[in-house]
């Protein structure tokens, strides 16, 4: 583990001994450890994405749960599947040294929902994380899955799950 010049003496029991020739050690230090930084949350919807930064301007090697990824090796790397990502440095010397890893969240977004119409009652075909909207606008507290509309306008229904994704219905008009 350290640089010199090593040789080993052989000896017996007669006291006679041998020298072999020096074998020169050279030990190549690490290159910086890496660090990764996300151009944006690390969680997102279905069709978004994240850009990451390496600190390092080269010899990069992106990884996602601890496979390298083919064809990505410069300084940003753009995630757009969940998984941990990290990223690898080599040296000149073929030394390495890895970032902590980032874990990515995709969440999915729901189903667009669909508006029944019967008479001034509308109905959305999700059940749950329904917001009403009347030409646009949110109509404060219209969150369930069935609304009542006593006015004229284009209404719509926006779902959004848990994982806060959402998706708008189309416009019914009243």
């Amino acid at each position: 583990s350290t640089a010199g010049s090593y040789c080993v003496r052989v000896a017996n029991i007669a006291g006679c001994s041998t020298t072999s020739s020096a074998t020169i050690v050279t030990v190549n230090a690490n290159p910086p450890t890496p660090i990764i930084t996300a151009g944006g949350a690390a969680t997102f919807c279905s069709g978004s994405n994240v850009v990451f930064t390496s600190t390092v301007a080269s010899g990069n090697q992106w990884v996602k749960d601890g496979t390298d990824i083919a064809g990505a090796t410069g300084i940003t790397y753009t995630a757009i599947n969940s998984g941990s990502y990290n990223v690898k440095t080599t040296n000149s010397f073929g030394c390495s040294s890895t970032s902590i890893p980032i874990n990515v969240v995709v969440n999915p977004i729901p189903p667009k929902p669909i508006v029944t119409q019967s008479g001034g009652q509308l109905s959305s075909s999700a059940s749950a994380g329904n917001q009403w909207f009347k030409d646009g606008v949110a109509i404060a507290g219209a969150t369930s899955a069935n609304f009542s509309t006593i006015e004229d306008g284009a209404y719509t229904v926006q779902v959004t799950n848990p994982g806060a994704c959402s998706n708008t219905s189309t416009a019914v008009n009243v």
